[in-house]
């Protein structure tokens, strides 16, 4: 298993300002909410690509998890935070590693959102998981 790659909490956060008469608002995630690292690994008894997110103060927190033929997704119930997801390595290594990658993400996460039947998603917590991916996708492709 590959070591922990820390992220920039601050280039991932979506931190929006606004001005309401006079008075500055700004809008974010909180701390907890934006994942501190990520790291990747194969599981060879399967050949899948399984990416983890860690976050500030890591609770042990139950999990919905989501699966189809080629990935699946595991997060939070209550705080909606990605933890991992699992993608098959065929797709990786057929096509560009960082796009596929990306590509699996969104699939999955529409896969999750449709089975839930999840109608107001945090979807922050989506866009700063990909985000993580975007960022560091070469290094989590990168397995020895």
């Amino acid at each position: 298993m590959s070591n922990w790659i820390q992220l920039d909490a601050q280039r991932l956060d979506q931190t929006t300002h606004e001005n309401q008469n006079g008075v500055d608002i700004y809008f974010g995630l909180s701390p907890f909410d934006i994942p501190e690292a990520i790291r990747s690994h194969v599981d060879k008894s399967n050949d899948r690509l399984k990416i983890e997110f860690k976050y500030l103060d890591d609770p042990e927190e139950e999990k919905m998890e989501w699966s189809d033929k080629d990935s699946s997704l595991s997060v939070g119930k209550n705080s909606g935070c990605v933890y991992s997801i699992s993608v098959n390595m065929k797709p990786l290594e057929e096509i560009s590693g960082k796009s596929s990658l990306l590509k699996e993400f969104e699939d999955a996460v529409k896969g999750f959102i449709a089975e839930k039947h999840l109608t107001t998603v945090e979807e922050s917590h989506y866009d700063v998981a990909r985000k993580a991916l975007a960022e560091k996708a070469e290094e989590l492709l990168v397995i020895p």
